[in-house]
């Protein structure tokens, strides 16, 4: 790549980001087309940027929100707060049995700094958040295995 093409790419690479899409697998590939799903069911509007890989797309710059499935994409400006949500669950650090207990204890502390409190609380609350999403993807996957078979 040129200069000016390694300079738009990392400017993009910045400016985008991206997820896999979750929303769209197992029992929704089989019940809907991708046009069914996304426009029919998430109210998304087909059209708009194709970066040619597959995924759920934020640009931090205008905001937009977008599913990219099939070579086509699909815009729906609601979902730039769950997309931010969604992100800032899979960067954080998972955290041990003992360290989400002393984050519990140490939130009990009185004097504590309100900057320091609140950054604890956040921490305390996304790895409770990610343990129950965690636990209702096992109990499903256990329940479809015992009903199905599989």
């Amino acid at each position: 790549m040129t200069n000016l093409a390694n300079l738009l790419h990392d400017n993009l690479l910045r400016r985008i980001k991206v997820l896999p899409i979750d929303t769209y697998r197992g029992r929704f590939r089989k019940m809907y087309t991708p046009h069914e799903f996304f426009v029919g069911e998430l109210g998304c509007t087909e059209g708009g940027v194709v970066i040619g890989r597959e995924g759920w797309y934020y640009d931090r710059i205008t905001k937009a929100c977008w599913y990219e499935f099939g070579g086509k994409s699909y815009f729906r400006d609601k979902d730039g707060e769950t997309f931010l949500h969604k992100l800032k669950l899979k960067s954080l650090p998972r955290l041990t049995d003992e360290e989400l207990a002393s984050i519990g204890e140490t939130l009990k502390i009185k004097g504590l700094s309100s900057k320091a409190k609140g950054e604890l609380h956040e921490l305390h609350y996304f790895e409770r958040h990610n343990r129950e999403l965690r636990q209702i993807s096992l109990d499903a996957r256990r329940i479809r295995y015992r009903v199905l078979g599989k």
